[in-house]
């Protein structure tokens, strides 16, 4: 009797241990070092679109291994403001795969051209184009009641 349950408890332990092994990494590599878990570099791509579906953010990388469709539904409005079209994102994640859902961020590297609040594209001023000219009004103090149109 008593090897019968030690021998049943010796399988309920590998058995849980190789589960373990397969399915508990995803729950305890966020909170392992680097240098001890088994994470890779990450895949890195600029943003080439985003858009706001409802409780969902999606976001197309183009990294070098293909497009990759990433769908954020955790922390939507914070991943709103980071990341923008035409930065370069790095996702923690080990391979590359065309849908992901709710990646880790490794980094967003912010386009040199883009300005920091609105995110528009800005414009060079060249020796051909002229900014605008000012139109100077006439002071206060020299107008007539004439020169007041209602």
């Amino acid at each position: 009797m008593n090897a019968r349950i030690v021998v049943i408890s010796l399988l309920i332990g590998l058995a849980l241990g190789i589960a373990a092994t397969y399915f508990g990494r995803q729950f305890v590599d966020p909170f392992l070092p680097e240098a001890v878990s088994n994470r890779g570099e990450g895949i890195s791509g600029p943003v080439v679109a985003k858009r706001m579906e409802g409780d969902r953010l999606l976001v197309t990388v183009a990294a070098k291994e293909g497009a990759i469709l990433v769908t954020f539904r955790k922390k939507l409005s914070e991943i709103d403001l980071l990341v923008e079209q035409g930065d370069t994102v790095t996702l923690d994640i080990k391979n590359y795969r065309p849908f992901v859902e709710d990646p880790g961020l490794r980094a967003v590297r912010k386009d040199q051209m883009t300005e920091p609040r609105t995110g528009r594209a800005r414009t060079e001023q060249t020796e051909t184009t002229k900014p605008p000219t000012r139109r100077t009004l006439p002071r206060a103090d020299s107008l007539r009641a004439r020169d007041i149109q209602p």
